[in-house]
């Protein structure tokens, strides 16, 4: 297990793990209700984080979280 991002709130969390799970990467989701021990606890132990199962994946989802991160193309609304 290797620890791939730490994500701002646990919907974001959840985006990215099913994303990384649809492109047939391994992986889980921890720290998802840690946010009322902020304070308590450091934030960074807080933050939900993102773990993939197998180290040689993570070229790929990184690459992955990079393109959630990319401005959608197409008509604006």
């Amino acid at each position: 297990m290797k620890l791939l991002a730490r994500a701002d709130n646990t919907l974001q969390a959840s985006i990215w793990a099913d994303t990384l799970r649809a492109a047939g990467i391994r992986c889980e989701l921890r720290n998802t209700a840690l946010s009322g021990a902020l304070g308590e606890i450091p934030f960074l132990e807080c933050a939900p984080q993102l773990w993939i199962e197998r180290d040689h994946d993570e070229p790929r989802a990184r690459e992955i979280l990079q393109q959630l991160e990319r401005p959608m193309q197409g008509p604006h609304w």
